[in-house]
């Protein structure tokens, strides 16, 4: 969290994500894309983010940032998720735009980009899931969770249960999207990252 006094800036540019999970998998993607000028800083989740917001800007040399990127999940409301990021950064003079993918012209420089995508509905598993659509062990995942929803018509979180079972199918089994991507199970080199990778490489080079 971004109030712990042992968190220190280190980097002219930031990547705010809301948790470990996330963190795990930005590490991973920054290793595939080559990038190694942006340090990731967990914020908690959407509720928290007002809070750590106002906790990032009192670290001694947050003067010397260049550009920061925020990175949070849409889950059921888009739009909602916009505003909440847009008047937290504003809340403290922050200046950014309300729009998927672009950085404003202050300083610092700051983007935002909510998952799977502008204007969707979901979460990074969505986008996880984009990448390997194609994948036999899909098809397999595809029956079960159908099967489950028949059971359990109201269960909720799907495409983490999805990614859980996806998973759970491959040789090495891990637990979680972010350790998932160290083993280069999300296909990175999959066009469904484009507009993501554009994000993080205005956020590198901004």
């Amino acid at each position: 969290m971004i109030d712990n006094p042992k968190i220190q800036i280190v980097l002219q540019r930031l990547l705010l994500v809301e948790g470990k999970d996330e963190e795990n998998f930005f590490n991973a993607f920054f290793k595939e894309l080559d990038i190694d000028n942006i340090q990731i800083i967990v914020t908690g989740g959407k509720r928290k983010l007002k809070g750590n917001i106002e906790a990032l800007i009192k670290i001694p040399n947050f003067e010397d940032i260049v550009t920061i990127g925020i990175i949070q999940d849409s889950d059921d409301n888009y739009n909602a998720t916009m505003d909440r990021i847009f008047n937290s950064l504003d809340n403290v003079g922050l200046s950014s735009i309300k729009q998927q993918g672009l950085f404003s012209s202050h300083s610092p420089a700051i983007g935002i980009f909510i998952m799977p995508g502008e204007g969707e509905k979901g979460a990074l598993e969505d986008l996880c899931l984009k990448a390997v659509h194609s994948d036999p062990v899909v098809t397999c995942v595809e029956s079960f969770i159908n099967c489950i929803r028949e059971l359990t018509p109201s269960v909720s979180k799907i495409s983490k249960r999805f990614c859980a079972a996806y998973l759970a199918g491959k040789k090495e089994l891990v637990s979680s999207v972010g350790l998932a991507a160290h083993k280069k199970y999300w296909n990175f080199s999959s066009p469904v990252y484009s507009n993501l990778k554009d994000f993080l490489f205005k956020l590198s080079h901004q």
